[in-house]
């Protein structure tokens, strides 16, 4: 999927990827749970050894408010078996964080994370970056969602300005700005898609590494999931790949049975 188009960007740096090292806790998440099912010590089967736990707490310095007749709220979990907990302040937030959270270079997803700023004055100042990205390679981006038509206020530009400016180099790599705008449909939709396969299914996933191996060119997810012969869990252990960026597409396109995709060499 391609990278947020976005409307501000403050950095010292000409280009900086939006990726930061990851934590045991990060990398825990990251990692498909590949435990076999357990056996007691009596060598019964342990059902529950896989089951799906509970998420970790959201890390978020601030309490999310409820929801209203004018402003949405909710949670998100991220990573899988257990995952973490992410609160999400509007719908906006929502799908800036799915597509977030499916970037394959993502190491760490935090939201609302507290900075303090100054202003002209010298008077201290909290704001709260609705999510901080860390990737990889170890750069840090902190993201302000906002809707568009709140950027037409010049006081609020200028706080967003001195608040990335103070950011920028110590607290994050860079400071962006993401609206409604920058949301793009195709990537949106495989978010949604590749967050809801994100749980692993051992057979099936072994299953699409296999007819996927020797794979030369390209091919359409409907003839691998055919080879596979395992239906709709098929399809989404193919989706898994892509998710790992083992597939790529060939196309900017919605996934589905009739996408080409090819091996990442």
């Amino acid at each position: 999927m391609k990278d947020f188009h976005t409307t501000a960007s403050l950095s010292n740096k000409k280009t900086v990827a939006m990726c930061s090292q990851p934590d045991q806790e990060t990398a825990a998440l990251q990692q498909p749970d590949t435990h076999p099912v357990c056996r007691k010590e009596n060598g019964e089967t342990d059902l529950f050894a896989n089951a799906i736990r509970l998420p970790s707490e959201s890390s978020a310095a601030r309490t999310i408010l409820k929801s209203s007749a004018w402003r949405a709220s909710g949670q998100l979990v991220i990573g899988t078996n257990p995952g973490r907990l992410i609160q999400i302040d509007s719908e906006l937030e929502y799908k800036v964080a799915l597509i977030l959270s499916v970037k394959p270079d993502l190491a760490d997803l935090r939201e609302q994370v507290c900075f303090k700023w100054f202003d002209q004055t010298g008077k201290s100042h909290s704001h709260f970056f609705d999510f901080v990205i860390t990737c990889k390679s170890g750069e840090r981006t902190a993201v302000i969602v906002k809707e568009a038509s709140r950027l037409r206020s010049e006081r609020l530009r200028r706080e967003i300005k001195m608040i990335g400016a103070q950011a920028v180099p110590n607290f994050a790599d860079r400071v962006i700005v993401v609206t409604q705008r920058d949301i793009n449909a195709i990537d949106l939709h495989n978010a949604k898609l590749l967050h809801d396969v994100r749980h692993p299914d051992l057979e099936a996933d072994e299953a699409a590494v296999a007819v996927t191996n020797g794979l030369v060119g390209a091919a359409t997810i409907a003839d691998l999931s055919a080879m596979m012969e395992m239906g709709g869990r098929g399809f989404r252990a193919l989706a898994r790949l892509i998710r790992r960026q083992a597939l790529v597409l060939l196309h900017h396109e919605v996934v589905s049975h009739g996408s080409f995709v090819r091996r990442v060499i």
